[in-house]
């Protein structure tokens, strides 16, 4: 079953009420009163979820003759004979046909019930007022756990992509998403206006991921509330704020937390036109959609969990529903086939069936955070109900499709699956709410127990993750290198006229220590820098063709090495490895965390042409 709205569209409860007992003065709720009966007309009744021919809904329609005025409706809710067999039947939706039995030996009570009473007696500011505190409370404890230490952890090499991506003019950043990262372009595009404005620190450049899991999680007790209860929706708003991985992408310039956002918004959305299909309802939801896939495009599965809930609560909507999803799917399609010729920028992502297990551990960014969820987690299916499947939808596709094809998109990597993780928190907090409900007098102190129960839960996660939660504030993030030490220390020890040059097996860190080399007019210059990367429309710029041109005159080079392997040459190109080995002498090594190694080569002095030694002339004897 599902909540039914109760007074100006509040949703409040899982069950759906029975219908409330008839007004003596108006016998046949939230529609207007019949006109006196006119003489019996013999007419089938509509199939169940039709329409009468005066576009009533098919369960008020038919009348019955001679009986003093009084309705079908009327006579079900006397509890009179001859009621329609739909009585043994809860409404889910007004479109929807009906569903579970409601037979007498159900229980009358369910521990996802509301206080009806209660909802119906409260007025319209005490109702605004709740759903502010069930936006408010998850936003504000995830915004105080989430922006601890937001500016602490230096930035890594993805981060740095934003950031170099954002400063550049709007000509520069056409350049580069040409070449690029045009999968990435509404986010480079949204972070651009920002850094006009923030600035580019680093708790600048984390303020609108933070700000977007913040409002997540009060969108999450909202959807709750919506698809539950208030008390499910605040639980699952915790649970989310107190995650490791919530605070680990709350604090990345990048645009996972931005695409949780965007889910959520379009999920609730869609409830909203479900719930009244009025086309500016569906202009919201129409609106919202683009966004969860061209923030990232892996997003756009949650269309299979939308598609789900479409049928399971209006399914006779499902067609208007399509058609919206077709109209909105011209942009995140365009993205996706320009994206198609960038493949190769994934090429490097690879998951195998030997590191699958670690996968979950990954995603929550915490093993023992991971167990408590998804233990609740599986708990609430049972408690869920029709829901179940949404969620299950929600949760479980996208990881099967992404591994299943990710021999052709390479694409199954634990963050770009962050969308999903909403989806769990609901889930885990059906799982103790309803165990909650169950363990104790059903009418009587339900709310408190699922509350009790709720913070109990959030406790023991917070408990068992609290090493994660300062592993994901590690300065630098595990296995990646200092460079913001490394940055700084050769800002103290070069020269004028240095250069540098970059080498590793990591990838090419030229963005990373230009960003933290920022601002200082002691930079060295990249001796092997032909082309810019603002002006190539990369992240690393175009090489010199001919190395040993381009050093010509440099006395001191500053070589940044972040390979594994026992030769800091590792990784660069032969050429430029050949000058360096045969022009350059090594003078110091330097090490910093990650692996990282900076390394002083001086030019070595020319060799003295030696001059030929001359024999001493010596007489021949006779």
């Amino acid at each position: 079953m599902t909540p039914e709205p109760g007074p100006d569209g509040d949703e409040s409860g899982w069950f759906t009420r029975s219908r409330p007992e008839p007004d003596p003065q108006n016998p046949i709720p939230h529609q207007q009163q019949r006109p006196e009966p006119q003489p019996y007309r013999p007419q089938p009744l509509p199939e169940y979820g039709g329409y009468g021919e005066n576009g009533q809904h098919g369960h008020y329609a038919a009348a019955e003759p001679d009986r003093g005025g009084a309705t079908l409706l009327q006579e079900e809710a006397a509890g009179g004979a001859g009621a329609d067999d739909d009585e043994q039947y809860m409404w889910t939706h007004p479109d929807e046909e009906p569903r579970y039995p409601v037979t007498e030996a159900e229980p009358q009570a369910d521990p996802f019930e509301e206080d009806h009473a209660e909802e119906e007696g409260a007025g319209r500011g005490a109702r605004a007022l709740r759903t502010a505190a069930l936006l408010l409370v998850p936003s504000v404890v995830t915004l105080v756990v989430a922006g601890y230490q937001l500016g602490q952890r230096q930035l890594w090499q993805d981060e740095s992509a934003s950031w170099w991506a954002a400063t550049l003019s709007w000509s520069q950043l056409l350049h580069l998403l040409g070449n690029i990262d045009i999968v990435l372009a509404p986010y480079y595009a949204l972070m651009h206006l920002w850094v006009s404005v923030a600035g580019t620190s680093a708790v600048a450049l984390r303020v609108p991921s933070l700000a977007a899991m913040c409002l997540s999680a009060g969108l999450l007790g909202l959807l709750g509330r919506r698809m539950f209860n208030a008390r499910v929706g605040l639980v699952a708003g915790l649970l989310f704020a107190m995650l490791p991985v919530t605070s680990r992408y709350g604090q990345e310039a990048r645009p996972y937390a931005l695409t949780v956002l965007a889910v959520l918004a379009a999920t609730l959305l869609l409830y909203r036109a479900l719930d009244d299909p009025r086309a500016d309802r569906w202009g919201g939801y129409a609106l919202s959609l683009p966004f969860t896939g061209m923030f990232h495009l892996v997003a756009a599965l949650v269309l299979a969990a939308h598609l789900v809930l479409v049928l399971v609560v209006a399914r006779k909507r499902w067609g208007a529903w399509a058609a919206v999803v077709g109209f909105c799917a011209v942009p995140v399609l365009l993205i996706a086939l320009l994206g198609h010729t960038q493949s190769a920028q994934v090429s490097w992502i690879s998951t195998d069936l030997k590191s699958l297990p670690q996968f979950p551990g990954q995603f929550f960014q915490s093993t023992q955070g991971m167990y408590v969820v998804v233990g609740a987690a599986l708990l609430g299916l049972f408690f869920a109900r029709r829901y179940a499947f949404v969620l299950l939808t929600w949760t479980l596709v996208p990881p099967v499709l992404l591994f299943a094809s990710r021999s052709m998109l390479n694409l199954f990597l634990p963050r770009y699956l962050l969308f999903t993780l909403p989806a769990w928190a609901l889930l885990g907090a059906v799982g103790i709410c309803g165990l909650a409900g169950l363990l104790g007098p059903r009418r009587k102190g339900v709310a408190v127990r699922q509350l009790v129960a709720g913070v109990a839960v959030v406790a023991a996660l917070v408990a068992v993750s609290l090493p994660d939660q300062r592993t994901v504030r590690a300065n630098p993030l595990a296995g990646q290198p200092d460079f913001q030490s490394a940055a700084g220390w050769l800002l103290g020890q070069q020269r004028p006229g240095d250069g540098i040059a970059f080498a590793g097996t990591r990838g090419v860190p030229i963005r990373t220590m230009a960003y933290n080399m920022r601002g200082s007019s002691l930079q060295p210059k990249d001796v092997f820098l032909a082309e810019s990367p603002a002006d190539s429309g990369t992240y690393e710029g175009k090489p010199c063709v001919v190395p040993s041109t381009c050093a010509a005159g440099v006395q001191r080079i500053w070589l940044i090495s972040t390979s594994t392997t026992a030769s800091f040459y590792d990784g660069l190109p032969t050429k430029q490895q050949m000058v360096l080995t045969q022009q350059f002498k090594v003078v110091s090594e330097q090490r910093f965390v990650g692996q990282l190694r900076v390394v002083l080569l001086e030019r070595r002095p020319p060799a003295t042409p030696s001059l030929p030694v001359k024999k001493p002339h010596t007489k021949a004897k006779h």
